[in-house]
């Protein structure tokens, strides 16, 4: 990213997504506790809901959509 001159907000953003992009899969079981969505929420702060679409984009990236059928299709 240094090469590509992103700033560090930027890259503080991207690696901070990165190195919680599996935490909404641990956490997805139903055994979960509000707890502990509460604390990855609080820990993401704004960044949650590229979190959120992170995973989803992960999920479809490496099944291909094949057994994530979107709903109302």
């Amino acid at each position: 990213m240094d090469r590509l001159r992103f700033s560090t907000a930027e890259m503080k953003v991207i690696s901070t997504l990165i190195e919680n992009h599996m935490r909404l899969f641990l956490i997805s079981h139903p055994d979960s506790t509000d707890k502990a969505i509460r604390r990855l929420v609080y820990k993401m702060g704004d960044l949650t809901p590229g979190l959120v679409l992170l995973t989803l984009l992960d999920m479809y990236g490496t099944t291909k959509g094949t057994e994530n059928p979107v709903p109302g299709r």
